[in-house]
């Protein structure tokens, strides 16, 4: 099987090499216009998924953000 490069460090298929390791990745292709009327091809994976670390993350900066809000009101 083909090896994909993957950036999202945030999902639970990515590997410390930046290698999916989903046992079988789906692809949505998609052509997308630009700032100034260009266009972009690209692949979204189908596969992603936040890992338990990357959602508990998530979950404290929202409450830190909503203490914030409050202190500053």
């Amino acid at each position: 099987m083909s090896k994909v490069v993957c950036p999202s460090v945030e999902c639970k298929y990515c590997n410390d090499a930046h290698i999916c390791t989903a046992k079988q990745v789906n692809l949505t292709y998609r052509n997308m216009a630009t700032v100034n009327e260009g266009r972009v091809d690209m692949w979204i994976c189908n596969q992603y998924e936040p890992d338990d670390e990357y959602r508990e993350l998530e979950k404290n900066l929202e409450e830190f953000m909503k203490t914030k809000i409050r202190r500053n009101n």
